[in-house]
């Protein structure tokens, strides 16, 4: 498949995913700026579909175990790249939470052992979460940067760059939070 074609394979399998969350009354939450939330109706972002898998589906655990209990993400699909069919069993696992799996293809896993080594990470073979101080300081951690970066943006774009600058700050946070809990121990 080429780039593109994997690109509009995946919006169409994050739309599948959005309206089998919007049927069954599961909502994204989204932050305000007073700190507060409001549901809204998923919707897929067209531009970069992924994003709203890997950022907004992932993250709300309910959303992410109600699409995983009922085998909506075992299309043969990669949620990563789009790929299909995918006909190994490679999986990404959170680095925080670890009932947060899903499968890519053969691709996107070499991308991301790669990047495994290059930060000198070993795969995370544990299926069980880890409840430490490091892993909640890395958590903690995480929530500070996305709330840092939501003020910015809040500041800068009002609601436009308040959402854009929450979703950025999401992943820094996640990475730098996920570091976090590795090395300190």
């Amino acid at each position: 498949m080429t780039t593109d074609q994997k690109k509009l394979n995946l919006l169409k399998h994050v739309d599948f995913l959005c309206k089998k969350l919007n049927d069954n009354g599961i909502f994204e939450q989204i932050p305000k700026h007073d700190g507060s939330f409001v549901e809204e109706k998923w919707a897929v972002y067209i531009q970069q579909p992924e994003v709203t898998f890997l950022g907004a589906i992932c993250s709300n655990k309910t959303a992410f175990m109600f699409l995983k209990q009922n085998g909506y993400l075992d299309k043969g699909v990669c949620w990563d790249c789009g790929e299909e069919p995918i006909l190994n069993k490679n999986t990404f696992s959170d680095n925080i939470d670890s009932t947060i799996q899903y499968y890519i293809c053969d691709d996107c896993y070499r991308k991301g052992r790669s990047r495994q080594n290059a930060l000198g990470l070993e795969k995370n073979t544990n299926t069980k979460p880890v409840e430490n101080n490091a892993e909640s300081f890395g958590i903690f951690i995480m929530i500070i940067i996305i709330i840092v970066f939501a003020i910015i943006g809040a500041i800068i774009g009002g609601f436009v760059g308040l959402i854009f600058c929450a979703v950025l700050g999401f992943g820094v946070g996640r990475f730098i939070g996920g570091l976090m809990s590795i090395f300190i121990k």
